[in-house]
């Protein structure tokens, strides 16, 4: 079918002007980038996230939080019971 050539239905000829067509794909594509654009936009800003630099900058922080309670333990007398003989 030619482009632009109109829609048969039920024997009645349509003939959709190419200004229409033009002025529906641009609606469509300015819709859809408005529905799509926030989600791009939360993908961008949370992209540590996605790829892992967050879950690393945990880990890391939980070692040092581990090393220096291990200091922290090691620095005070034990705090069991301790029987006197």
């Amino acid at each position: 079918m030619a482009q632009n050539s109109g829609i048969n239905f039920f024997g009645m000829n349509i003939h959709i002007p190419t200004r229409t067509i033009k002025q529906v794909k641009d609606t469509a594509i300015n819709h859809l980038g408005d529905i799509v654009s926030p989600i791009f936009e939360y993908l961008e800003d949370n992209q540590k996230v996605f790829t892992g630099e967050v879950r690393e900058e945990l880990n890391k922080y939980n070692a040092q939080l581990y090393a220096y309670g291990q200091v922290a333990r090691k620095g005070q007398p034990s705090s069991g019971f301790v029987a006197d003989a």
